[in-house]
């Protein structure tokens, strides 16, 4: 049951990484010094009081300089390879597996692979935002963004299964419409298509009647 809580723990607050980089890391700071998590070997660091100081500098800095025109696309090129760091660390940190290869090896694959999934999907979404509204929906995609990583993170370590049930559910609702909008353009794709098969053919049928009613010594046009 540890490992299950520990599994889901660290799943969860990699995901939050990928929403906002330090927000899960002083999370789970907040945690240790609290004695409510115990980072693993030697991410033991983690529960000292200087590194909560610094990650929460960091994390300010970060949820803030957010909301600023144009640099959250700045912000971006360098958060998705840090969110992939995040999230193995915070997975690491809480991985319980014994052997420190496995405890990295699986950290760096689950953990560093949820957390830049996440993380493009955020990118994505506010160069969605940026393409059709001109950068005016940003900032509320930012806010919601940012108060995600805090929600997620503080139940992730309150109540870590429920975290990870949220994100899969929340997972199967995005590739459900994912697939669903892929079905429809490709519906819409056929449809045009056809019509298109459909009117050249008319034309054609036209055209050809118009041929069989004029004289033999004439063109058709």
């Amino acid at each position: 049951m540890d490992w299950a809580l520990s599994m889901a723990l660290g799943l969860s607050l990699a995901a939050a990484a990928g929403l906002r980089v330090f927000v899960p890391m002083l999370a789970l700071s907040l945690a240790a010094n609290m004695g409510w998590v115990t980072p693993t070997g030697e991410l033991a660091w983690l529960g000292d009081w200087p590194a909560m100081a610094v990650l929460s500098a960091l994390c300010l800095s970060e949820i803030g300089a957010y909301f600023l025109p144009w640099v959250d696309h700045a912000l971006d090129v360098l958060a998705t390879p840090l969110a992939a760091a995040a999230g193995t660390v915070a997975a690491a940190a809480t991985f319980d597996v014994g052997h420190p290869i496995v405890q990295w090896l699986g950290a760096a694959i689950v953990g560093g692979g949820v957390a830049s999934g996440v993380q493009l999907a955020a990118v994505a979404t506010r160069g969605l935002s940026t393409i059709t509204t001109g950068g005016v929906a940003n900032p509320a995609i930012n806010a919601v963004q940012s108060v995600g990583a805090v929600l997620l993170s503080v139940v992730a370590i309150l109540l870590p299964v429920l975290a990870l049930a949220v994100l899969v559910v929340v997972a199967v609702l995005v590739v459900r419409w994912v697939v669903r909008r892929g079905v429809r353009a490709g519906r819409t794709g056929g449809t045009g298509s056809a019509r298109a098969a459909e009117g050249a053919a008319t034309r054609g049928s036209d055209a050809a009647a118009r041929c069989g009613v004029r004289p033999a010594h004439t063109l058709c046009a």
